[in-house]
């Protein structure tokens, strides 16, 4: 993700009148377009705390494969913790998931790591990852 900052012109229109805003920036990356707008140090700060995110997830990533993990993915609703499987939808990293591999599931800052025991087909045609 390559992050930009731009200044742009703003106008408002408040109680019926027109006013237009100076040094009003906007925070834009290459994949997803707008992420945000506001004062220069808002939009500063929001670059920082993303980069810096991006940075840790990034070292974490290689850490995991390091270690042996073949695939990670965050711990959210493609997560069936009753029946103890997961599917991927936009995993972090994928690389061949297959019987008695490891993976994780979580983010940089909170993550499980699980062994896979089955992997099933849903009805859908995605790929279930059985736990233990």
């Amino acid at each position: 993700m390559k992050l930009k900052i731009t200044d742009v012109q703003k106008e408002i229109y408040p109680h019926g009148g027109r006013a237009k805003i100076h040094g009003w920036h906007r925070l834009e990356d290459n994949e997803t377009g707008i992420i945000c707008e506001g004062n220069p140090t808002f939009v500063e700060n929001m670059r920082n705390i993303i980069e810096e995110s991006n940075d840790k997830k990034e070292k974490w990533i290689f850490w995991l494969k390091e270690y042996g993990i073949k695939a990670a993915h965050p711990d959210d609703g493609f997560h069936n913790r009753i029946e103890r499987y997961f599917s991927f939808f936009y995993p972090y990293f994928d690389n061949g998931v297959k019987i008695n591999d490891k993976v994780a599931l979580g983010d940089y800052d909170n993550f499980i790591v699980k062994k896979i025991i089955d992997i099933k087909k849903s009805f859908f045609g995605n790929k279930k990852y059985y736990y233990k």
